[in-house]
């Protein structure tokens, strides 16, 4: 389908329309109105006479929200399977409320406006005058701060094609899906179209040359998407890909991926009976082939060797929780074992155990988390990974923004050291030491991994 698209002269959108049997909505005139205000402006430049010359300009108002209201939310392009469609198109003609819209290669034009240059549209078409093959990049409303400090050439060349494919990703979470196991088949198209620019291997959504900044993505619990997909609760793709949410996702930038503390590799899924052999006698198969789905049973794993540090999460507020690192006592093992306010790291002196869950880090779930669920997290062992750690000197630090980041995730499988990752958080600057203290990162033979390392602390463990 998306050759179809792709290949198609022109493609007719009918992003308003108000019945199967039209296209065409009942148009006001009026609407068309700007109003427009012409200046006289005195100039330093003198006219035959000797006298100053007087330049009149024209002044013309200009929805700049029109773009966003017309087009971006109307209900045909809040369709998963119109992303690709819409994006793979050479052309297109949007028919929405009240005028027609065009979109192409070069400009974003509609009726009353000439040129909408703030349309914030993305472009990866695969054609002779494709916006894909060329080593520029537009940045969308949210990395304009970055470009500004840092300059284009931080987002140039091969750069700018996988920060395509992250706006395409957040632009696409937010759409909505009749069938979840749709989620990866919708967006197909275009993945089969970056193929050929990126010359990299796509699994599950990811591509594995910026593997470890890919999984970095967070949930956007404030952009919820309704309704959710059919079969939300069935398998569609591995936990640490972004597929794998109904939520809106914020995706990893591909610039963070320098400064990781774990090493990581997407291997096949392992049977039951590797558990039985001897771990040091088993050898994955690396992942080498693209895998576009769609899928209904895992076939992909992520081997993630690294430090891996038992947490207690505490409920606040939709699907945020506040992260405390901790460290059982002696003879309490981290598997079978209820965190308590005592275990936690540093407890501040004089305080009561209550106190002691103030000023932590958050961390954004990858799902929606319902009132009747919260107390169950108080009666389990988490962990985080510590998998980016820079500092506020970083070329890839922003302002005030994050210098770590830690995926959390619970164990489903101790014998196979399988694990399932269900959110993300964030370190600043003076949450580090707590998180990633040294007694921390010392290790614990306890933690249900496939191997440990008693020299480097760190673990390894599979991700599904």
């Amino acid at each position: 389908m998306h050759k179809v698209y792709s290949n198609a002269y022109c493609n007719l959108m009918a992003s308003w329309a108000p019945s199967s049997e039209t296209i065409f909505a009942r148009r006001e005139p009026h609407v068309f109105d700007r109003l427009s205000v012409q200046l006289r402006i005195w100039t330093d430049a003198e006219d035959d006479e000797g006298d100053k010359s007087v330049k009149i300009m024209t002044f013309t108002s200009e929805e700049m929200s029109r773009w966003a209201t017309e087009v971006s939310k109307s209900p045909l392009n809040l369709r998963a399977w119109v992303v690709q469609e819409r994006l793979l198109s050479r052309r297109n003609l949007l028919f929405a409320r009240r005028e027609v819209f065009w979109e192409c290669q070069q400009k974003a034009r509609c009726e009353s406006i000439s040129d909408l240059r703030f349309s914030g549209r993305i472009y990866i078409v695969d054609g002779d005058d494709s916006y894909l093959k060329k080593s520029e990049w537009r940045p969308t409303y949210n990395r304009d701060a970055r470009v500004n400090r840092h300059g284009p050439e931080l987002f140039s060349g091969a750069m700018a094609n996988y920060l395509k494919w992250a706006d395409i990703v957040e632009v696409y979470s937010q759409t909505q899906l009749t069938f979840a196991s749709d989620k990866l088949v919708a967006v197909g198209g275009i993945s089969r179209q970056m193929k050929g620019s990126l010359k990299d291997t796509y699994v599950a959504g990811l591509w594995l040359g910026h593997l470890a900044s890919e999984i970095l993505w967070r949930a956007d619990g404030d952009k919820e998407v309704f309704p959710p997909a059919t079969g939300s609760n069935t398998y569609r793709a591995p936990s640490f890909s972004w597929a794998s949410t109904d939520l809106a996702v914020v995706p990893g930038e591909p610039y963070l991926d320098n400064r990781i503390l774990t090493d990581l590799c997407c291997v096949n899924y392992r049977p039951q009976h590797a558990a039985g052999q001897a771990r040091q006698m088993w050898e994955d198969r690396v992942i080498t082939e693209d895998l576009f789905g769609p899928f209904n049973e895992p076939v992909v794993e992520l081997r993630v060797t690294g430090w891996v540090i038992p947490t207690l999460l505490v409920p606040s507020y939709g699907t945020v929780f506040e992260v405390h690192p901790v460290q059982f006592r002696k003879g309490r093992r981290t598997t079978g074992t209820i965190p308590t306010f005592s275990d936690i790291l540093t407890p501040t002196p004089g305080q009561d155990e209550a106190a002691n869950v103030v000023g932590a880090e958050r961390a954004s779930l990858d799902r929606q988390v319902f009132k009747v669920e919260m107390d169950s997290f108080k009666e389990k062992v988490y962990y985080y990974i510590p998998v980016r750690d820079a500092d506020s000197h970083d070329e890839t630090h922003f302002g005030n923004g994050p210098v770590g980041y830690c995926l959390l995730v619970e164990p489903i499988d101790e014998r196979l050291g399988r694990f399932r990752r269900i959110g993300i958080f964030f370190l600043f600057n003076d949450a580090r030491p707590r998180y990633l203290a040294p007694e921390l990162r010392a290790g614990r033979e306890d933690v249900p991994s496939w191997g440990y390392d008693e020299k480097t602390g760190k673990h390894t463990l599979y991700i599904v």
